[in-house]
C-alpha cells in the first residue's frame, strides 16, 4: 500500500503509502513555505515511536549538533542507523532547498516503524535547524504537517558570518 504525507515544515510532507510484505513505503514531499530561510541536505528516518531526535529543553546530542550548525547529516545518520531495530530506512536529500521549492522523495520501513522525523539546518543561521520528531505516520491517505524552527542552543547567537556557513556570508 502506498501513502502520501504533505508536509509543510516550512515543509510539505505528502506520503503515498505502500505494504508489500509488510513494508511501507512513503512519497515525501517538502516544500521551503518560508521566505528567506534555505534548508541545507534534508535528513529523514522512518522509525519506531520511542525513538526522538532531540527533547525540548535539554542540550542537544552532539549528531544533531552538527547538523545544527554545518547541515551535516552523516553524524546523525550513523547514530539513528546504530539503532537498528528502532529505524528502517534513514536517508539525506541532497542539495539546497531554497523558499518556495519542493523537493520529493521516497522512503520506507517495516510496519513496526510507524513514525517519521525530518530535519535540515537553515541557512543563514548558525545553529538554528527545522524539524518534525516522531510524527505518526498515516495508515492510509494523505496528511500535511507544519515544522517549527529550533535553536540546537550549541553557539551564541551573535549572527556574525564568521559562525554562519553558506552562501549567505560567502561560505
Amino acid at each position: 500500500m502506498r501513502f502520501r504525507l504533505a508536509l509543510m515544515l516550512s515543509l510539505l510532507l505528502s506520503a503515498n503509502l505502500t505494504f508489500a510484505d509488510k513494508m511501507k513505503l512513503y512519497e515525501i514531499s517538502i516544500t521551503n513555505t518560508t521566505k528567506g530561510q534555505t534548508f541545507t541536505p534534508q535528513l529523514a528516518a522512518i522509525h519506531k515511536k520511542s525513538l526522538s531526535l532531540f527533547t525540548l529543553g535539554q542540550p542537544a546530542s552532539m549528531p544533531l549538533e552538527l547538523l545544527a550548525e554545518g547541515g551535516d547529516t552523516i553524524p546523525l545518520t550513523e547514530h539513528l542507523q546504530s539503532s537498528s531495530d528502532q529505524v528502517g530506512e534513514v536517508l539525506t536529500v541532497p542539495g539546497l532547498l531554497e523558499p518556495g521549492q519542493t523537493t520529493t522523495f521516497e522512503i520506507s520501513g517495516h510496519n513496526k516503524h510507524g513514525s517519521l522525523s525530518l530535519a535540515a539546518m537553515l541557512l543563514p543561521t548558525n545553529d538554528s535547524f527545522v524539524a518534525l520528531s516522531t510524527i505518526k505516520l498515516p495508515k492510509k491517505g494523505s496528511v500535511s504537517y507544519f515544522a517549527i524552527a529550533y535553536d540546537a542552543g550549541t553557539e551564541k547567537n551573535d549572527q556574525n558570518c564568521a559562525h554562519i556557513p553558506g552562501p549567505h556570508c560567502g561560505g
